[in-house]
C-alpha cells in the first residue's frame, strides 16, 4: 500500500474520494488454520486501509476541502457477536471488526 500512495502521488496533484475496498476471506475453522491466516488477513482487511489512508488523506487536506473516505466492509465486521458462532468464520470476524473499529474512529 506504501508503493501504491506513491505511484498516485506521482501520477496525480489531488484525491478527491478514497475508497478502501480490500479485503479477503479464506474459510476455515479456526483450529485448522494455516499459521499466519489470521496475519494476513489483517494485512489486507485492515492495514491497507490504514496505510493508503495515510499515504493519500495529506493530499486530501492540503486541497482544503471536505475529505471523503469510504471503506467497504465485510458484513461480518458489525455482526462479530452473531457469526463468532459460526466456527468458519472467527477470523474473518476477528480481522473485520478491527477494519470496522479503525474506520469509525478515523479523523483527518
Amino acid at each position: 500500500m506504501l508503493r501504491l500512495g506513491d505511484l498516485i502521488k506521482t501520477h496525480w496533484d489531488t484525491v478527491d474520494l478514497l475508497i478502501n475496498n480490500a479485503g479477503i476471506f479464506i474459510q476455515s475453522e479456526m483450529l485448522d488454520e494455516d499459521n499466519g491466516l489470521l496475519e494476513n488477513m489483517m494485512n489486507i482487511n485492515l492495514y491497507a486501509a490504514y496505510h493508503l489512508t495515510r499515504a493519500i488523506a495529506p493530499m486530501m487536506v492540503e486541497r482544503g476541502k471536505d475529505i471523503s473516505l469510504i471503506s467497504a466492509l465485510s458484513p461480518a465486521s458489525k455482526l462479530m457477536p452473531i457469526l463468532v458462532l459460526t466456527p468458519s468464520r472467527n477470523t474473518l470476524c476477528s480481522a473485520s471488526h478491527d477494519a470496522y473499529g479503525w474506520n469509525c474512529k478515523t479523523k483527518v
